[in-house]
């Protein structure tokens, strides 16, 4: 599975006495990457909405096939991201937006994530 860079914008949360920084996308003039994590060592994946759509295989069911390239464990207990977060003791963190508006275009960032379909784009051809 390779990795490919999504635009996000940076969160502060707090797991135990310390502070992470988490990411989140937002739809701004389209669908956004939507984020998942391993819920068993925390890694991050970025599902781009049109390639779901023009592979013809919905994310729900590729992730069953698949492995984290971190942890090895399937994909297929995956959750949404940061909503759910794995902190760096291994516990589970959640975070939920104050609000829903779109920060400024100066506060974006480009974060590499794992993409589940550069794998599965091998499998079809």
């Amino acid at each position: 599975m390779n990795k490919r860079k999504c635009r996000c914008f940076k969160a502060i949360s707090n797991c135990d006495a310390s502070s992470i920084v988490l990411y989140f996308t937002v739809a701004d003039f389209g669908d956004a990457d939507q984020l998942f994590t391993c819920v068993h060592c925390g890694a991050l994946f970025a599902i781009d909405p049109e390639r779901e759509y023009y592979s013809g295989v919905p994310f729900s069911t590729i992730k069953g096939r698949l492995s984290c390239p971190e942890c090895g464990n399937g994909l297929v207990d995956v959750v949404p991201y940061p909503d759910t977060f794995i902190c760096p003791d291994g516990s589970e963190g959640h975070f939920s937006r104050s609000d829903n508006s779109i920060p400024p275009d100066s506060e974006a960032v480009l974060v590499e994530f794992w993409d589940p379909y550069s794998e599965f784009a091998h499998d079809s051809h």
